[in-house]
């Protein structure tokens, strides 16, 4: 399973990285205006897009990064806050789904059941 992460925090990238090349190969990618081009260039197989990345949100991220990606890539969203509130909100704005930080290894179980 190629996974691509997408964060602002290059140490949590990092981090979160070498927990996720337990489930694959983990393609990482700092957040910037050309992050979109690159994860859709890396055909991964499943996003895993921070909520906040820089000033930017879900609202801002989630939404072009789905229509640029195949109908069949996943993408889960990981945030540092997450509440069942700011959960629904990820999921009716198109996330597959949504994992605390903190949860992470319910994130790698999840990954491991897709793939």
């Amino acid at each position: 399973m190629r996974i691509a992460l997408v964060d602002d925090n290059p140490v949590e990238l990092g981090l979160f990285g070498e927990l996720l090349d337990q489930v694959g190969e983990t393609l990482r990618f700092v957040w910037s205006r050309d992050a979109i081009g690159q994860v859709c260039e890396a055909a991964p197989d499943v996003v895993v897009l921070d909520d906040n990345v820089g000033a930017l949100t879900a609202n801002d991220t989630l939404a072009p990064l789905k229509r640029a990606l195949p109908r069949n890539v996943a993408i889960i969203m990981i945030s540092g806050n997450l509440t069942p509130q700011r959960r629904k909100r990820l999921l009716e704005l198109g996330a597959d789904d949504a994992f605390s930080k903190d949860d992470i290894d319910r994130l790698i179980n999840a990954l491991r059941a897709m793939g």
